[in-house]
């Protein structure tokens, strides 16, 4: 049985369908998975731990199923657009009081469900090129083009906005196959999604992603510890203060962007 014939035994031709339903985003995301674990399944025998080798294999499936969708799509979703340079200011600004936020959701999360000693390993001691490539660059290239270039813009094809954009963050947050990357990684997919359908530039959101990640690793936010009555443990959150701060910095950031967005769709408007 070739390729062809089994991908139409079960309902789905992975490389020919311009718009998605449900269904074939869940499949292609779970495909996705499937090929990356079997590709590097070997680096795991062999005891071959160099995270940057699972990103390009990853990168590299991403890629083959961007080829595979037609030289028209990738053009598509690859063009440069001009975007206005206030609009990076106030995504700088968006984001960065959406990571205070994120954070102390996070801290929360942690509190109900704490997260298992050694889970995540220690990135912190990873050297800068490990950070800067495979913690920030990676992720926010392949996964932009994943997750908003194929998964999104296909299902903005069959559904409304709101449908499609709320589908493709559970995807998103999903495919980290934890808990406590899976909400933030959702809630951050949403504002991405949300950037890329307004704006229709993949490159802007693979920017905002990796100022993101950036932020993870290399902006200390101020922290209490205070006691935690149910257990011997500290809880960890963020000054009342600045969370306020980074509410107000979120707020302002997010209405200078749809500003940008409103007066960015009058011009085309008058152009027409």
């Amino acid at each position: 049985m070739n390729r062809k014939t089994f991908l139409k035994m079960i309902g789905f031709d992975l490389w020919k369908l311009d718009h998605f339903r449900i269904k074939d985003a869940v499949f292609l995301c779970l495909f996705l998975m499937g090929i990356h674990f079997l590709s590097v399944l070997p680096l795991r025998i062999f005891l071959i731990d160099l995270i940057i080798l699972y990103d390009l294999v990853f990168f590299g499936i991403v890629i083959v199923i961007l080829r595979k969708s037609g030289g028209e799509e990738m053009r598509k979703i690859l063009k440069w657009r001009k975007i206005p340079v206030p609009l990076f200011f106030a995504l700088l600004v968006m984001f960065f009081g959406m990571e205070i936020l994120r954070r102390d959701l996070g801290n929360i999360m942690e509190m109900i469900l704490p997260i298992p000693e050694g889970f995540f390993g220690d990135p912190y001691q990873n050297s800068i090129f490990t950070v800067l490539v495979c913690y920030s660059l990676f992720p926010a290239v392949t996964e932009e083009l994943f997750f908003r270039g194929i998964i999104l813009r296909r299902l903005r094809g069959n559904y409304p906005r709101g449908k499609a954009l709320a589908v493709s963050s559970l995807l998103f947050g999903l495919m980290h196959l934890n808990p406590w990357q899976a909400l933030l990684a959702g809630i951050a997919g949403l504002f991405l999604g949300w950037i890329y359908l307004e704006f229709k530039s993949i490159w802007l959101c693979m920017f905002v992603h990796g100022y993101s990640n950036l932020m993870a690793y290399f902006v200390p936010f101020p922290v209490e510890y205070l006691p935690n009555p149910q257990s011997y443990a500290v809880r960890v959150m963020h000054p009342p203060w600045f969370d306020i701060m980074g509410t107000v910095l979120f707020i302002t950031g997010w209405g200078l962007t749809v500003s940008i967005s409103r007066a960015s769709r009058r011009r085309a408007w008058s152009t027409q």
